[in-house]
């Protein structure tokens, strides 16, 4: 992720979550309990023209009344147009991911399980997001985190992955050690890592974020 919360993107974002929301800034500072004049374009800069930041008090509230959760409102901020990047988003345990057919040989979306997201810095068809459900990587990863995955990215030694088995199974961990014969992931927790041979991989990709 490259794109940077600078000032101007913040105050960007707010402005397109007031469109997005049917509100003008001002509208919205009141839906949101806050004063009228709060966002206004007066208030993003100070008499002697340094500017000013919206408190995250306030940036609390508005999340809350538009139903909007920080990372959709980090996309807003850093997204040309204040579109979607469409990012593909798949919820569901790895067990479940690997009955449902979510992947081609590649490693990149495949099928009608996946549902457009938007996160900052990730393009369309160059990443995937992964939002775990129930505890099969903790302590690694809790239920509710969300992975970002660079398919094109097959990591190196020391990243955190996520690959496929030919036989549909998927994985994740740290990437200790990888020979022309076989992969090896630290283990979870106090398990021993885990050696996966070349012949029996499908793909391996990095992840390049984890909301935790």
């Amino acid at each position: 992720m490259t794109e940077k919360l600078t000032h101007s993107a913040i105050w960007r974002a707010i402005d397109r979550l007031a469109e997005r929301s049917g509100f003008s800034v001002s509208g919205l500072a009141r839906r949101a309990g806050l004063d009228a004049t709060a966002f206004n374009p007066s208030k993003r800069v100070s008499r002697d023209g340094k500017p000013r930041w919206p408190g995250s008090e306030s940036l609390a509230k508005i999340l809350a009344v538009t139903e909007c959760d920080f990372a959709e409102f980090a996309c807003l901020a850093v997204a040309d147009g204040g579109g979607k990047a469409g990012v593909p988003l798949l919820a569901t345990t790895f067990g479940e991911a690997a009955k449902l057919d979510c992947f081609d040989a590649e490693g990149h979306p495949h099928g009608a399980a996946w549902d457009p997201s938007c996160f900052p810095g990730a393009e369309q068809n160059t990443a995937f997001a992964l939002e775990l459900v129930g505890q099969e990587l903790a302590p690694l990863y809790g239920s509710g985190t969300t992975l970002i995955v660079a398919p094109a990215e097959r990591g190196r030694i020391g990243d955190m992955v996520v690959l496929q088995l030919r036989e549909g199974s998927l994985a994740a961990g740290r990437l200790r050690r990888r020979t022309a014969s076989r992969i090896e992931l630290d283990g979870i927790a106090d398990a021993a890592p885990r050696v996966i041979a070349r012949r029996a991989l499908r793909w391996i990709s990095r992840i390049i974020w984890a909301s935790q």
